[in-house]
């Protein structure tokens, strides 16, 4: 009989409605599908949670709650134990743990963000920095992110594409709302939260009959005109989506998931004009401006007054997630 194959993954404490550790989850519930046993080793590296838990059961119920359910055995700590075909890293801090780690066949560096752009430049950027030359096989969402891996720091790695899962975003056909949804994270700089507060703030200037959305976590931004949805679950995003003309997600250390998720549900995308989204994303379904807010505005109201250019972007017309 074949001996079962098992990989393990150390990752953060997972954060609510993360993108990030949901894609984390979808690796490894399918690495568990193929047969594989995986292990999960969670840590709150940052000491952000005040009661972290911390026994298996609890954090398959935190996983669970906050991304979506694994049949995974998790572990508190970054202290792997056994034998692994695969381990992954997926964070610079805990990369050193798995290149020192003596009993895993592959050692893989999960990455999904340019991470050195996180931080300004210091200690902990040469820290992201050294993360990429400790002999890990990249592994990275989307193809300028192994690009600049392998360019930088002579990296072996390898592209996954970005997409989008078409049982959760769907185009369901419906009449569209003269509505925008925009992202909105205020604690992450890498999605440009004053960016869209300035970019919202003209946009309503211009027409205050548009609908504005926002959406992405608690905190409200700081802005006339628009309605914030929250953090939402995913049947009410894609709904969120099918209701709205054009979406709006900024992206500065890679491109983001979230308008890969737009354009599964219908909406042609207005992304920032820069390096990571030029490599991937289809551009036949998004309009790409320079970050300004003008600039991001003029684009968006272009989709939403020109009927034309909003079917010639149109993602389903294009045939973009159709299979």
């Amino acid at each position: 009989m074949e001996k079962t194959k098992k990989a393990a993954w150390l990752i953060d404490y997972p954060i609510k409605g993360s993108g990030g550790h949901k894609t984390f989850f979808y690796y490894i519930n399918h690495l568990i599908e193929i047969g594989y046993e995986v292990d999960v080793y969670v840590y709150d590296f940052l000491g952000v949670n005040a009661s972290p838990a911390t026994d298996p059961s609890s954090l398959a119920a935190v996983v669970a709650d906050y991304l979506i359910p694994s049949r995974a055995n998790f572990y508190y700590g970054w202290k792997p134990k056994g034998v692994y075909d695969f381990m992954f890293a997926t964070w610079f801090p805990n990369a050193p743990v798995v290149a020192d780690y003596p009993y895993a066949k592959h050692k893989i560096f999960f990455e999904q963000e340019y991470e050195p752009f996180f931080t300004m430049m210091g200690d902990q950027t040469i820290k992201a920095q050294n993360a990429y030359h400790l002999g890990l096989t990249g592994i990275t969402m989307g193809g300028w992110l192994a690009k600049e891996l392998t360019a930088k720091h002579n990296m072996e790695a390898y592209p996954l594409y970005l997409g989008a899962d078409l049982d959760s975003y769907y185009d369901k056909g419906r009449f569209r709302d003269n509505a925008v949804c925009f992202i909105y994270q205020s604690n992450k700089p890498r999605r440009c939260p004053q960016l869209t507060i300035e970019t919202i703030d003209v946009l309503h200037a211009v027409d205050p009959s548009i609908r504005i959305y926002t959406f992405g976590g608690e905190d409200v931004p700081p802005v006339a005109g628009a309605t914030h949805q929250g953090l939402l679950r995913i049947k009410d995003l894609n709904k969120l989506y099918n209701q709205c003309k054009v979406g709006v997600a900024y992206s500065t250390t890679n491109p983001s998931r979230i308008p890969f998720e737009m354009m599964a549900a219908g909406l042609p995308v207005v992304e920032l004009y820069a390096d990571n989204n030029l490599y991937d994303i289809p551009t036949k379904a998004a309009l790409l401006a320079k970050p300004d807010p003008f600039a991001a505005a003029t684009a968006i109201l272009k989709l939403l007054k020109d009927e034309k250019l909003w079917a010639e972007k149109e993602p389903r017309r294009l045939g973009i997630y159709a299979n």
